[in-house]
């Protein structure tokens, strides 16, 4: 999965809004027993062929975005 970052407001809300996306999603997928893989479509939004909507949880610096927090939060969720 990917979560394109599209719409107005300021770059910090629309992050935001990206990692609830991804939040939510995977939360869904670890409920859902059938649901076995999470993919993601690539790593950093430097090598996305959608680079300009930034929809990867690294920046295209490799540096976490607040979506990679989000996975690795409900990851460590009991």
């Amino acid at each position: 999965m990917d979560v394109q970052m599209g719409g107005s407001g300021a770059r910090a809300e629309r992050l935001e809004k990206q990692a609830q996306v991804y939040r939510e999603v995977l939360q869904i997928c670890l409920r859902q027993p059938r649901c076995k893989v999470f993919t993601l479509w690539g790593f950093t939004d430097a090598h996305s062929w959608l680079s300009a909507s930034e929809p990867l949880i690294f920046d295209a610096d490799y540096r976490p975005k607040p979506a990679y927090f989000a996975l690795q939060h409900t990851l460590q969720q009991p």
